[in-house]
């Protein structure tokens, strides 16, 4: 196991070097709770009570905060997987198996067994409706931005026909993936000449994709939103960053009171400004960082990743519990949080650990040097 100095000068890279290091999945958890909370206050007859996050920063609230919390963490450790991988054919197949077979396995338990139970179409139309396996093809091939709906199924709800809405970040997270893996493989042949000359080649690409990324291809024009790129994207393009520059950027808590006083004075003086959102972002994400390194966390010690089952499965919970009880918004949580845990726990140990295991082993038998 990694332990930290506690007198040593704490930079992003100690807390990167091991996953015992760190408190990456713990927050990931947090994050995919948090979005089941956010969720809550859409998805359950409203009771009075509100979301705590949307209440304090108008311009967000929890579950936004918990989708970018993933894909400001998914930057660090995916561009550390590129590093490991040593080819592209590892990282995209280790990126391959770290998605798809959880999802699948998600889909074919909605489609077969929730969407059957939840209709209000007999099981022989259900099942017979071209509409049931648009559903699976498009969600598959991530282009459930299109049918997020099964034939008859939670037509009653307060979301009606959502089935699990949360999928479609998806998408953005896989795109994120492909232009990380072009910025690299485009700016990584001149490492060895220069020192940081790879580094600003990644830096100056990413920042264009950030600008434009409309520009580049059919399939983000018509598939992924302009906005939710710009979104993602910065908080995935900083979690990259964070990890190029992991031995030049300390984790202090005074750093992080700083900009908590800044962001603060900002909203002050600019609240609802893009300059107070900026603000809030970068505290977001430094506060981030250094609940990651924080060593009373990882005294809790967890070692697994549960959240994308917990994330693959929460809405779909909650949908069901609104179908089958009448509970506010706070009472749901009391089924929705343990439930989803407990998927995601069996998510992980049935299949998604064991896809992982099968890829590194795929990616040994054939090696591939590209």
């Amino acid at each position: 196991m990694n332990v930290i100095d506690p007198k040593k000068n704490i930079v992003v890279n100690d807390i990167i070097s091991s996953k015992h290091a760190n408190n990456f999945n713990l927050l990931r958890i947090i994050a995919a709770l948090g979005v089941i909370y956010g969720h809550s206050f859409f998805l359950f007859p409203p009771d009075g009570t509100f979301d705590i996050f949307a209440k304090l920063f108008p311009f967000t609230y929890s579950g936004s905060i918990s989708v970018n919390m993933f894909f400001l963490i998914s930057g660090i450790l995916v561009t550390q997987s590129y590093f490991n991988s040593k080819s592209v054919y590892k990282f995209m197949t280790m990126r391959f198996f770290r998605i798809w077979p959880g999802l699948t396995l998600c889909l074919l338990a909605t489609v077969f067994i929730v969407g059957p139970l939840f209709t209000n179409l007999s099981t022989k139309d259900y099942l017979l409706n071209l509409d049931t396996f648009r559903y699976l093809a498009n969600v598959t091939l991530l282009l459930h931005t299109f049918n997020n709906y099964l034939p008859g199924v939670f037509l009653n709800a307060l979301e009606k026909g959502s089935v699990n809405s949360s999928l479609w970040t998806l998408s953005y997270e896989v795109f994120c993936y492909v232009v990380l893996l072009i910025c690299l493989h485009l700016t990584i042949s001149i490492k060895n000449n220069r020192k940081y000359a790879y580094k600003v080649g990644v830096c100056v690409t990413l920042l264009v994709f950030l600008v434009y990324p409309s520009g580049y291809s059919h399939y983000i024009i018509n598939v992924l939103s302009e906005k939710h790129i710009h979104r993602f994207f910065f908080f995935f393009g900083f979690g990259v960053l964070l990890y190029l520059f992991r031995n030049k950027i300390p984790i202090k808590l005074i750093f992080l009171l700083l900009l908590v006083v800044i962001c603060a004075l900002f909203r002050c003086v600019a609240d609802g400004s893009d300059i107070y959102k900026l603000s809030f972002d970068l505290t977001f994400i430094y506060a981030i960082i250094y609940f990651a390194y924080l060593p009373v966390l990882r005294k809790l010690k967890f070692n697994s990743d549960y959240s994308y089952g917990v994330y693959l499965y929460g809405y779909l919970v909650q949908q069901i519990a609104a179908y089958l009880f009448k509970l506010s918004p706070y009472q749901s949580m009391l089924i929705t949080f343990p439930v989803s845990i407990f998927l995601g726990f069996l998510s992980w140990n049935i299949i998604e650990k064991r896809s992982l295991d099968f890829a590194k082993k795929l990616t040994k038998k054939y090696k591939v040097n590209a």
